[in-house]
């Protein structure tokens, strides 16, 4: 992976890790990072940053989420995995750290990863839907 999809694959880890258990956001942060010598400072920086950010605006990124599914879809109805990479890729499109069509590549890379290419597809359509209203 190339090294903004490390930071981008280890928020996930993180993130999901938080959503099904009960433990802190940054006890699970200490431990994954354990696993992951070769992040950098700066990169752990961005993972804290994209971490805060990500969980005080989910309910926000679900409902922007829900606008652009179809009419048979609802947020409930997505897999948690992709619900948390559409958290996290609405997050970046929002800082607009970096251009748009590197966060698509990247997020929809992660989920090709973690689920197949429909997830990909469909994370795809919807960062994509996304940055281009906003």
């Amino acid at each position: 992976m190339a090294k903004k999809n490390i930071t981008v694959d280890v928020a996930v880890q993180i993130l999901y890790a938080y959503e099904i258990t009960s433990d802190t956001i940054e006890n699970i942060k200490s431990n994954c990072l354990l696993k992951y010598p070769m992040v950098s400072e700066d990169e752990q920086a961005d993972i804290s940053f994209l971490l805060s950010s990500t969980v005080d605006k989910s309910a926000e990124n679900d409902i922007l989420v829900a606008q652009f599914l179809s009419a048979k879809w609802s947020i409930e109805r997505l897999s948690l995995i992709e619900r948390i990479i559409l958290r996290l890729g609405i997050t970046e499109i929002f800082e607009k750290s970096r251009p748009a069509s590197n966060i698509l590549r990247d997020y929809t890379a992660i989920a090709k990863y973690y689920g197949d290419d429909k997830s990909a597809a469909f994370v795809n359509g919807i960062l994509d839907n996304i940055s281009r209203s906003f």
